[in-house]
């Protein structure tokens, strides 16, 4: 009896340990457009960080004369091409120019929207990262 239950826990044991190895393995293969939530929970992500920059006193004039749902639209776009999703990049005619502070204070906006919707850590750094790849991309 004793020997069936050693069995027994030895194969339960494995067969978490496995399942744990191919949970990991199947994160790896997953993109992070899937991995932050898909088109809708990105959506969130992008709506909350275009508020946090309207109320930003560093970067909002640049949004005064825009047309938010635009914006909004075309970040959706742009997040989730480079994350993985099926969207298609939207074609500007020329780059915009942003100063390293209106950068800056970009990314802490975005951040902060991650924040609010509590994003772990490791998909949080990864869109930080793409995001941050997209300056030479469409700004000057």
């Amino acid at each position: 009896m004793k020997k069936l239950t050693a069995s027994f826990t030895v194969a339960v044991l494995c067969f978490i340990f496995c399942a744990a190895s191919f949970a990991q393995v199947s994160s790896k293969d997953t993109s992070l457009y899937t991995r932050l939530g898909g088109k809708e929970r990105i959506g969130y992500y992008i709506m909350e960080t275009v508020a946090n920059m309207a109320g930003d006193k560093r970067i909002n004039a640049r949004l005064a004369m825009s047309d938010i749902r635009m914006i909004q639209k075309n970040w959706d776009s742009i997040i989730c091409n480079k994350t993985g999703g099926n969207c298609t990049l939207p074609v500007f005619p020329k780059k915009f120019k942003v100063t390293d502070p209106e950068w800056n204070a970009a990314i802490e906006d975005v951040t902060a929207a991650l924040d609010k919707f509590k994003v772990n850590a490791k998909e949080k750094f990864a869109l930080l990262e793409v995001i941050k790849t997209l300056r030479k991309d469409f700004f000057n």
